[in-house]
């Protein structure tokens, strides 16, 4: 029986998984921002102000309500919550990369230009994935939930973009940017979807942490 040799792409990946899983061993070991989002977590279980001091680090909590909640059964195995949220992110990380290409004509290059234009790429955009990675933040996350959403827009999924454009604006507020563009090119299922879901995560919590308890937070949010 032969024995079928690996081709370099596939060595490559192999590779970029082994170092993926190290590198989010290694950062979940110093720690990062995750470590703010399960303390809020916590402080939300415990029914405390997730807004208000002793932060840890002294690095205040901003996300959303829901985020802090949808944390709370991971929020007391930080190690291992930290590892697959960084194994997590590289993931999306490529999957954003993947979204971004469909936006160029890589058929006007050969491969090794195409090779020369992904390598630049990474090159300039090391610093900030490394940062990003050494904080375990949310920011792959984030971006990758914009194109993504877009994605499904231009596909004609419009409630799959709403939905997790909707998701993604409830854990931070950045992405609302895109609601203008929405409103614009006249995509407005997606924009109600959006708007929808937005209102819904900002009430969901109610349903676990009482009424009261969740517009106190949302009044200390805002």
């Amino acid at each position: 029986m032969k024995i079928k040799l690996l081709n370099n792409k596939n060595l490559i990946t192999i590779i970029l998984v082994i170092v993926a899983i190290i590198s989010s061993i290694i950062t979940a070991t110093n720690g990062g921002d995750f470590d703010i989002y399960l303390d809020a977590a916590r402080k939300l279980q415990a029914g405390q102000n997730i807004y208000k001091p002793p932060f840890i680090d002294g690095l205040q909590y901003f996300y959303s309500v829901f985020f802090a909640l949808i944390l709370i059964p991971f929020s007391s195995h930080v190690f291992i919550a930290e590892i697959f949220w960084s194994i997590f992110s590289y993931f999306l990380l490529y999957r954003t990369f993947i979204l971004i290409k469909q936006y160029f004509d890589f058929s006007i290059l050969t491969k090794k230009q195409q090779a020369i234009w992904i390598v630049a790429v990474l090159f300039f955009s090391l610093q900030f994935i490394m940062y990003n990675v050494a904080m375990i933040q949310v920011t792959f996350f984030l971006l990758w939930a914009i194109f993504e959403s877009l994605n499904f827009l231009f596909k004609g999924k419009y409630i799959w973009c709403g939905l997790l454009l909707g998701l993604a604006i409830n854990f931070k507020i950045m992405p609302i940017l895109l609601l203008p563009f929405l409103f614009y090119r006249g995509y407005f299922k997606a924009l109600f979807v959006t708007t929808f879901t937005v209102i819904l995560l900002l009430v969901l919590p109610s349903i676990f942490i009482g009424f009261h308890y969740n517009q106190f937070l949302l009044s200390e949010w805002w």
